[in-house]
Order: C-alpha cells, then structure tokens, then sequence
C-alpha cells in the first residue's frame, strides 16, 4: 500500500498520505486550458481587442492580430485583411482636472 504513505512536511499532498505518482494521476498539475474568444461578426461599428474572432461575410473567420484608431488586421486563413472598425477611445465629457 505504498499510496498510503505517510509525510507531514512537504506540502505537495504528502500531508495527504498521498505519493508524488498518485498526486500526478490526480490531476492537480495539469495546466488550465483557456476558452477560445466567442466568435462575433465583423462590424465597422464595433470595437475590437487583440485576440478577437470575428466573422467576416465575405472573407469569413479570423483573429484581430492589430488595431489602430480606425482599422483592424484580421488574420484570416493566413491573409491579412485590414478591416474598418471603431477602436478610438470614446472622447472624455469633461477636460480633465487639474489642481495644484
């Protein structure tokens, strides 16, 4: 029963009774796997980040790999396409305080 043995002090599931081949099996080091970003449709009136999947009518699924203020690149089956999009940040209502 060598997965019953016994550590107090390592702090890796020993404290558990639990050895290093057992812990391994259960799981507690397999790295998280991130969602994909949810797909959208493209719009010239949306506003996109790096990483963002959007659908094109035409050219169809890509990834937004750069921005500027008022394009897009998209990824798309390994052709760049350069999209209208508005990515400017939204003006401020008020100037901005400044005291001394």
């Amino acid at each position: 029963m060598e997965h019953l043995k016994w550590n107090w002090g390592s702090g890796d599931g020993a404290a558990l009774g639990v050895t290093s081949a057992l812990w391994d099996r259960l799981n507690f080091n397999v790295p998280r796997q991130v969602p994909p970003p949810p797909e959208r449709p493209y719009s010239g009136d949306d506003r996109y980040t790096l990483g963002d999947v959007v659908i094109h009518p035409k050219y169809g699924r890509g990834n937004v790999v750069d921005r500027t203020d008022t394009t897009i690149s998209v990824d798309i089956a390994g052709t760049l396409r350069r999209l209208a999009a508005t990515n400017a940040e939204p003006a401020r209502t008020s100037a901005p305080n400044r005291t001394k």
